[in-house]
C-alpha cells in the first residue's frame, strides 16, 4: 500500500489579516496595499501576522520597495501565499516573512528590465549605474533568502527560472506548501 503525503496546512484567510495583491505592481496598487496593511496593523494583537496573498505579475522595482520596505517597517510579520508571483512579486516573496505557496503556485524571477532614455555620456550613464545597483542589491538579497550565491542566483535567472508548487521548496523558494480557506467575506480571494 502506497503512503499517502499529507495533506498539506490549510490557511485561514479574512479581510481581518489578508491582503490580496492581484495586479500589477505599480504606484497606485502599491499605496493601496500599504494602505491596507497599516490598516491590518492597527487592527491586529501584536504579534499576530499579516498574509499578502499574492497573483501578480511583478512591475515596478521602485514600488515594489516601497511596499516591501513598509510591510517590513510593522512590529509583526508579514507573510506571503503564492498564487503567481513573478518579476516584482517574486522579490515581494524572497523579502518578506515566511512563504507560503499554493499546490499549483508559480514562482518566477528574471533579471531585471528597464527602459530608460537621456543624454548619452550623461544621464543616461547615471540612470543605468543607479538601476544596475538596484538589481545588485535585490539580487543578493534574493540569493541569500535562497541559499544561493550572488553569481549562482544571477545565472539561474539569467533566461528566466520558473517554479511550480512544491518545486519551489526544493529549491528554497518557498518554505511551506499549504491550501486557503477564504472567509466568505473576502470578495477578492479566488478560492
Amino acid at each position: 500500500m502506497k503512503s499517502q503525503k499529507p495533506k498539506p496546512t490549510v490557511l485561514e484567510l479574512s479581510p481581518r489579516n489578508t491582503i490580496v495583491f492581484n495586479a500589477i505592481v505599480i504606484g497606485p496598487t502599491v499605496q493601496y496595499a500599504i494602505r491596507k496593511l497599516r490598516e491590518l496593523d492597527k487592527k491586529l494583537a501584536p504579534g499576530e501576522p499579516i498574509y499578502v496573498l499574492l497573483d501578480t505579475p511583478g512591475g515596478s522595482v521602485i514600488d515594489g520597495m516601497n511596499f516591501i520596505n513598509a510591510a517590513n517597517s510593522l512590529d509583526r510579520p508579514v507573510h506571503t501565499i503564492t498564487i503567481f508571483a513573478a518579476s516584482m512579486g517574486f522579490v515581494f516573496v524572497q523579502h518578506l516573512g515566511t512563504r507560503y505557496i499554493l499546490p499549483n503556485g508559480i514562482l518566477m524571477s528574471h533579471r531585471g528590465k528597464v527602459g530608460v532614455q537621456g543624454e548619452i555620456n550623461g544621464e543616461l550613464d547615471e540612470l543605468i549605474r543607479f538601476f544596475k545597483e538596484i538589481s545588485r542589491q535585490i539580487d543578493e538579497v534574493c540569493a541569500e533568502r535562497l541559499g544561493m550565491k550572488l553569481e549562482e542566483y544571477q545565472k539561474r535567472i539569467a533566461d528566466e527560472w520558473w517554479l511550480y508548487g512544491s518545486e519551489a521548496i526544493k529549491h528554497d523558494a518557498a518554505d511551506e506548501v499549504v491550501l486557503i480557506k477564504c472567509s466568505a467575506e473576502m470578495e477578492s480571494c479566488p478560492f
